[in-house]
């Protein structure tokens, strides 16, 4: 009976570890290369899902978890000409924090997009970046989008992920994660 005794405490300490354990799983991600222009990690669990956006040159998520990613590449010439031959100056600053504005207020078109946050300056590999999230309305369902922009020497880089507004702090996390692993190559 005394040997039953000992067992239970061993027990109880092995169950609560291997549950502290199972909370504490970590995302793993897998890096994916894009045209040899760009490299970023996403969760493995993520998959390819062509359609979202004719304008992104990667387009990752899953389906079930309502978690998705993508990535808008420009050409700064080809940007910057645009903003001089419609005198965009007026209205934006001729800069990534202006190319930042200009694409938020131009998703605004098309989702209502509400509570937007301060930008926060970063460096993401080795490129001057900004970082925000917001919440939006699309197709009648709430959105919480995390959104980052990137300028390198010779391109704008958007990378948008979101998710339905309940599964936020499920995702939020993996959302930061994704945004730094950016890199040019």
């Amino acid at each position: 009976m005394k040997s039953l005794k000992t067992l239970i405490p061993v027990i109880i300490f092995l169950l609560a570890i291997a549950s502290l354990t199972s909370c504490n799983k970590e995302t793993k991600f897998i890096e994916q290369t894009v045209n040899d222009k760009y490299a970023i990690s996403v969760p493995e669990y993520m998959t390819y899902l062509p359609g979202m956006s004719d304008e992104a040159s990667f387009q990752y998520g899953d389906e079930a978890q309502e978690f998705y990613v993508l990535i808008i590449d420009e050409s700064r010439d080809e940007f910057y000409a645009v903003f001089d031959e419609y005198f965009l100056e007026e209205l934006y600053e001729r800069n990534l924090k202006g190319y930042t504005d200009m694409v938020i207020d131009n998703m605004n078109e098309t989702s209502d997009i509400f509570n937007v946050g301060d930008y926060k300056e970063l460096t993401i590999g080795g490129m001057d970046a900004y970082q925000t999230d917001f919440y939006g309305v699309f197709n009648d369902l709430d959105i919480y989008y995390h959104f980052t922009t990137l300028e390198s020497d010779n391109s704008f880089y958007q990378i948008m992920s979101w998710t339905l507004k309940p599964n936020m702090e499920k995702h939020k996390p993996d959302m930061g994660k994704i945004a730094s692993s950016f890199k040019e190559l």
